[in-house]
């Protein structure tokens, strides 16, 4: 009977720890780049492991005379080694061009870098 009990238990802390250890949670990462320059030329990590660059099109505003962001979005798990990138430098000159990029986790703000005047650069990283 006492070995029976001792199986039991050894079964039902196997199962409970298996549990735990299995479970992943996925992520939803958004970058996004704002600027009152017409163009952007972003540097991001991608989500599948690599970097990617491009121009993007900013310096549009919506009806409510808010700047319209450029924005990238990817699913992943976090390892601990997940790292997320983002930077933009501004294609315009003068003393009043301006950049945000920014790094949002599941709709919630994690990390945002900003600067100021012609073709400055911005940048925001994180890993988890």
């Amino acid at each position: 009977m006492r070995t029976a009990a001792i199986a039991l238990f050894m079964l039902m802390l196997a199962s409970s720890l298996a549990g735990c250890a299995g479970e992943s949670k996925i992520y939803d990462v958004r970058y996004e780049v704002i600027s009152n320059c017409d163009t952007v030329d972003v540097t991001y990590d991608n989500g599948y492991g690599g970097t990617s660059q491009k121009t993007v099109d900013t310096g549009e505003k919506d009806q409510n005379d808010d700047w319209i962001p450029w924005t990238y979005s990817f699913s992943t798990e976090f390892t601990g080694f997940t790292f997320m990138y983002i930077s933009g430098q501004s294609n315009c000159d003068g003393d009043s061009a301006a950049v945000i990029v920014s790094i949002y986790i599941d709709d919630k703000l994690a990390v945002f870098g900003d600067c100021d005047g012609g073709y400055c650069i911005a940048t925001a990283s994180d890993m988890r």
